[in-house]
């Protein structure tokens, strides 16, 4: 059930990746798991990896909010700035441990941001999502 070409997982704890990785590979959600430990990272990696050179590929980013280096709103200020909400095809999740009200009306206020998880994500949550972007793609 590959809904994405590519999955970037941006986020600093490792044990959060690594179950992440583990959970998308053993469900076929991408051809390719990327993973940045903040979005200094991130940002590197979209501007110069091949799976983000074709703006029609269907990407998802996993955006941790607190990270050291480059924060996940700090990230998705410079991804604007850069214009790579306009040439990229990418789905955005903000993933927070805290759930605050204030992380979440930020998290509403950029148009780019699809959904906003609790960590640990549940599997429910990603076979919603993963329903939901396959029903959209029929259309």
């Amino acid at each position: 059930m590959k809904i994405f070409d590519t999955i970037l997982l941006v986020d600093d704890d490792r044990i959060i990746i690594r179950l992440n990785t583990m959970f998308i590979k053993n469900e076929g959600l991408a051809a390719q798991v990327l993973q940045a430990n903040n979005g200094i990272q991130a940002l590197e990696i979209i501007q110069t990896n091949p799976a983000y050179e074709d703006g029609n590929n269907a990407n998802l980013i996993l955006l941790d909010i607190n990270m050291p280096g480059m924060g996940g709103f700090e990230f998705l200020d410079k991804y604007i700035e850069l214009g790579l909400d306009k040439k990229l095809d990418n789905t955005t999740i903000i993933l927070s441990s805290s759930g605050r009200q204030e992380e979440l009306k930020q998290a509403d206020s950029y148009g780019i941001v699809e959904e906003y998880w609790i960590k640990p994500m549940k599997r429910e949550k990603w076979m919603n999502l993963a329903a939901r972007l396959q029903k959209q793609n029929n259309k």
